[in-house]
């Protein structure tokens, strides 16, 4: 807008500030003649306060909100909760939460991750810390298991660099490839410094009539290294290609699979980087040239010798008595190995991945057509104090009405769910089984109850849209025979006792049938539509608009 000598911006303001304004909104009649109007107030009643609440949150028996966070599908879990509980630190430092509120994560998914990132570093050190402690006793050298020791971290370093290389991250399978990556990397240093090991004492001899200079002990390193250089090259060559048909695997099986064999494959070549280039090196200027400080003469290191020759002993004893029977000792050991391994195929459980124990149990309630929600909430009140006399509980966070899911809300008397936490290090298998039998005591007339591990969110390994191992789907035309059918199976399977079922079919409900007058509706101009709206609008409301009070927007 110009004015003089300045320019003023103009905007329509059509935002509602208050219910008064609603109220006072305009509604031309139609089809008057004159034109007609009449106010919102003169044909509804405007009203600003909540709605009724049809859905109830508790956390141990107490009134809650639930939050749910969900990062997007390229953020990392670990980052994107760090960062959410600095920010809610931050907030609570800042005075944005109020006194009194307590703030309970009952659902973190970088638990799993961080818990299974640590246990497998612990297994991985521990296997190191193993091999070195086998390099020791079987060499019986400072000095060589300095080299074996010094060759794991160094090859596992190389993996890494080539995982990021490769874009890989530090991950349950990744870093189980890492540590099965440890023995390659043993086995390929053992070799090369056990050859360079018996040139240096093969030099031992000549080298009491006069000093081997510098460049005659690198000389013998390198030729050693080089005698084992192509078996080793064959060698992890062939581990490698062993393991490439396993990354042609396409879907979900692929996930698990290709960064475990890439991950053991950098490991592979890693260790063969090693056992080239710095185990040579290291035996150069610690073997070659000086005599090895044994340990194996005194203490524990002593009898353990003393054990393996006997056990060499006893080895040659046995090849000398089966050799001349050549023949029967290969009969019988496929025999005994074959035979064993096809009598125990069958017999092995298979499945794609082992069960995870995530430390939660699920609770699900199955309430009988016509319940109210005051009766849901009852009964998920006796369940919460079931579920929090038990030792093992952390705590529970229950739903009644319906279900809660991301941003999503699901209305519905019908059901309600508990989610239990449990104590670290609670078996939750004999958890489920004991709580099971309790919540089957209690007095309920037509309404299940349920509970079972509860699985980490977003591994789904079945196509179950229930996630079981087993759906037993009934299909036909009658209704009515489906049913009876139906009941069956289920008082069939009541009788289990090595297994668990929760019937998933509705139960048919009462309800209210509108039989429109189709001929004066059409004479009034509504549809099917129409009355569908305006009668949904009667029942659970409608959005029609929004009003804005301060930064936040009201329905």
């Amino acid at each position: 807008m110009r004015g003089g000598a300045e320019e003023t911006l103009t905007r329509l303001v059509g935002r509602f500030q208050s219910a008064a304004e609603v109220e006072n909104l305009a509604i031309a009649v139609p089809g008057t003649s004159p034109a007609q109007t009449v106010y919102l107030r003169d044909v509804a009643t405007v009203v600003d306060q909540s709605e009724e609440q049809r859905i109830f949150v508790t956390l141990n028996g107490q009134p809650a909100v639930k939050v749910s966070i969900q990062k997007q599908p390229d953020a990392n879990t670990i980052n994107v909760v760090d960062g959410v509980t600095a920010k809610l630190a931050e907030m609570q430092q800042a005075g944005l939460i109020p006194e009194g509120m307590t703030m309970t994560p009952t659902l973190d998914e970088s638990r799993f991750i961080r818990n299974a990132i640590s246990n497998v570093v612990a297994s991985g050190l521990t296997g190191a810390v193993l091999a070195a402690i086998a390099v020791l006793l079987f060499l019986g050298s400072w000095q060589q298991t300095f080299i074996i020791v010094l060759a794991i971290p160094l090859a596992t370093l190389m993996a890494l660099i080539l995982m990021g290389m490769f874009g890989l991250s530090l991950n349950v399978f990744s870093l189980g490839g890492l540590a099965l990556g440890v023995g390659i990397v043993v086995d390929n240093s053992i070799v090369m410094l056990e050859n360079i090991t018996k040139r240096a004492e093969e030099m031992e001899i000549p080298r009491r009539h006069g000093r081997h200079s510098q460049k005659e002990l690198l000389f013998q390193a390198e030729a050693s290294s080089q005698e084992l250089e192509s078996a080793l090259l064959a060698s992890t060559m062939t581990n490698l290609v062993a393991v490439v048909p396993f990354l042609l695997i396409g879907g979900f099986i692929s996930l698990i699979f290709n960064e475990l064999i890439l991950t053991v494959s950098f490991a592979v070549a890693a260790s063969l980087m090693v056992a080239l280039t710095v185990v040579p090196a290291l035996a150069s200027r610690l073997t070659m040239g000086s005599q090895p400080q044994s340990l194996a003469r005194g203490g524990p290191l002593r009898w353990f010798n003393a054990r393996l020759e006997g056990l060499t002993l006893g080895y040659g004893q046995l090849l000398r008595r089966i050799l001349p029977r050549r023949v029967a000792v290969i009969a019988l050991a496929l025999l005994l190995f074959g035979g064993g391994s096809l009598l125990m195929v069958n017999r092995i459980p298979q499945e794609i991945l082992p069960n995870i124990n995530t430390g939660q149990a699920r609770v699900n309630a199955r309430f009988p057509a016509g319940t109210t929600i005051e009766a849901n909430r009852r009964v998920m009140e006796a369940v919460d104090q079931v579920l929090l006399a038990q030792p093992e509980t952390r705590y529970v966070f229950t739903t009644a009405g319906g279900s809660l899911f991301g941003s999503s809300t699901s209305e519905n008397a019908l059901r309600g769910n508990s989610t239990v936490t449990l104590q670290p290090g609670s078996d939750t298998d004999a958890f489920v089984e004991r709580v099971n039998g309790e919540l089957s005591q209690m007095p309920l007339v037509a309404t299940r109850l349920s509970i079972r591990p509860e699985s980490v969110r977003g591994l789904i390994l079945t196509n179950s849209p229930v996630r079981s191992e087993i759906d037993l789907g009934l299909q036909g035309d009658d209704a009515q025979a489906l049913s009876q059918a139906g009941q069956q199976v289920v008082t069939a399977l009541s009788s289990a006792t090595l297994a668990r079922y929760r019937p998933d079919g509705e139960e048919p409900q009462d309800e209210v049938r509108i039989l429109p007058d189709w001929a004066r509706a059409t004479g009034l101009g509504l549809s099917a539509a129409d009355i569908g709206a305006t009668i949904q609008t009667a029942l659970n409301g409608s959005t029609p608009t929004q009003l804005q009070r301060g930064d936040r927007w009201w329905t």
